[in-house]
């Protein structure tokens, strides 16, 4: 994503500041009122350990699929060397 959920979670603070429109948010961040709305209905309501915490499991996401993508070509490149040494 172009902001990092650390960076949007500032905007949305911002936001929730009884000083500032949304309007104005998207003014000084250059964001667009769809994009600040989107983040609020994803967002809303995290505070930075959250914030850690949804990192941590995005990173582990990432790198369970990394593991799987591995064991999936190694299935393949096994099941290749059984089918060229049934047809032998």
């Amino acid at each position: 994503p172009k902001y990092p959920v650390e960076r949007i979670i500032q905007i949305l603070s911002d936001a929730s500041l009884s000083d500032n429109s949304d309007t104005d948010v998207c003014h000084k961040h250059g964001i667009s009122l769809s994009t600040l709305k989107k983040w609020k209905s994803t967002y809303g309501g995290l505070s930075s350990g959250d914030v850690q915490k949804l990192n941590d499991i995005i990173e582990e996401n990432f790198n369970l699929k990394t593991i799987l993508a591995e064991k999936e070509l190694e299935i393949h490149i096994y099941r290749e060397i059984v089918r060229k040494h049934a047809n032998d």
